[in-house]
């Protein structure tokens, strides 16, 4: 899972190039991180650093907050994972489910149970 700021420059390659190389500027990045996420040109040089030696991004060169890159596939589907993530719900929210599903399925089993002694009852 990557941190705020390396899926911020993610984020950001992936809007900007859509596979292709395209020049980027520290700035372009700069100014597309969150409201209290806060970094410089060297937190950006890392962060795009992590993200190509791990596969997410390809940088043809880098010279003094001036970038050549581009995404590559593995760098759009983790964004796209995040995205359907954030989307679904998560565990934490379907809390008390279990109860009403778990008090459903043994008056199920009572009824179900019910019917069958009295089909036996008739029958024999």
């Amino acid at each position: 899972m990557l941190d705020k700021l390396t899926k911020t420059v993610l984020d950001v390659v992936n809007a900007q190039t859509g596979g292709a190389y395209k020049v980027l500027e520290s700035e372009d990045f700069l100014g597309a991180l969150p409201a209290g996420l806060s970094a410089d040109e060297e937190g950006i040089a890392a962060a795009l650093g992590y993200l190509s030696e791990r596969g997410y991004v390809d940088m043809k060169y880098s010279d003094r907050g001036t970038y050549c890159v581009r995404s590559l596939p593995k760098g759009r589907t983790y964004a796209e994972a995040q995205a359907q993530s954030d989307e679904a719900p998560s565990a934490g929210r379907r809390r008390g489910g279990f109860f009403p599903a778990f008090l459903g399925a043994l008056l199920g089993a009572l009824a179900g149970g019910g019917i069958v002694a009295a089909v036996l009852a008739v029958v024999l």
